[in-house]
């Protein structure tokens, strides 16, 4: 009997220990929410054609994880990809080599010894093309299940232009399979499968938000159909939000420059046989 208590003992300890240490690597594994903002920036000035100092500037801000080394890997990938790669460090004119995974730096370098060779080039012309800015910012949105939620905006400003104009990708990264879950891969069918019957409840949505946000009256029907006829398109720019998924439009996408960047939010409750069960369960 007492060998039998001890044998049960030791047993019950080992159990113990595992279950402690593999709730720990899970924790650690699981910790996505721990995480710091990067900031990579560079500027450089030259002197116009009239002899005014024109500067560039470039600046990028990208969230770290202290626990996800795997994470931060391929979100650099995405960034860098996202940038233009090669062109962007400036090996295309004859620049510096691409930047590795990761060197947000020497992306920043590249994209300002673009802009210099631009603005030496435009010097013996009437008008000056120098006094670039690029700004932006990888931001992670939250955590849905298996899903990890993160969007990229970038906004550039060329010297001697109105405004800028901004950009926008959302980014849903499956944690397991450490990939980019595309629309297809939600959609009952895929894009083959219910992909019309979602488009139909985007324009419908777009449709109400633009009354809604008094851009239209509800009255004036016939300019409404004028106009997304002439700039609404659906889109694969998909993200979860609160009572909905949410297609997320870059300037001048979806209407001039004065209507923004619009985030079309179809209900929840109007994807019901068109998005996976799954997917419909992680919207809060």
């Amino acid at each position: 009997m007492r060998n039998w208590n001890v044998r049960r003992a030791r047993t019950g300890l080992l159990l113990t220990l595992g279950c402690f240490f593999s709730a720990l690597a899970a924790s650690a594994e699981e910790n996505y929410e721990r995480y710091e903002e990067r900031v990579y920036q560079a500027k450089s000035c030259l002197r116009d054609a009239r002899g005014e100092e024109r500067c560039s500037e470039a600046r990028l801000v990208v969230p770290y994880f202290p626990d996800a080394a795997w994470l931060n890997d391929f979100l650099a990938k995405e960034v860098i990809g996202r940038l233009g790669g090669q062109e962007a460090a400036g090996e295309a004119k004859g620049g510096a080599a691409a930047p590795e995974a990761g060197d947000y730096q020497a992306l920043m370098n590249g994209k300002l010894l673009l802009s210099n060779q631009d603005g030496e080039a435009a010097k013996d012309g009437e008008e000056t093309i120098y006094g670039d800015e690029f700004q932006g910012r990888l931001t992670f949105e939250g955590r849905y299940g298996s899903l990890l939620q993160y969007s990229f905006l970038s906004c550039g400003y060329g010297g001697g232009a109105a405004h800028g104009v901004c950009g926008i990708r959302n980014v849903a990264l499956h944690i397991d399979a450490r990939a980019i879950v595309p629309l297809a891969e939600i959609l009952e069918g895929g894009l083959g499968g219910n992909a019309a019957q979602l488009a139909e409840r985007q324009e419908s949505a777009y449709r109400a938000q633009l009354v809604k946000e008094k851009l239209f009256s509800p009255e004036d029907s016939a300019g409404l159909d004028r106009f997304m006829e002439e700039w609404f398109h659906p889109n694969e720019n998909w993200k979860i939000v609160q009572g909905g998924l949410a297609f997320s439009y870059s300037n001048y996408e979806a209407g001039p420059y004065s209507y923004g960047m619009p985030d079309v939010v179809v209900p929840k409750g109007a994807l019901t046989g068109i998005v996976k069960p799954e997917i419909l369960r992680l919207i809060p």
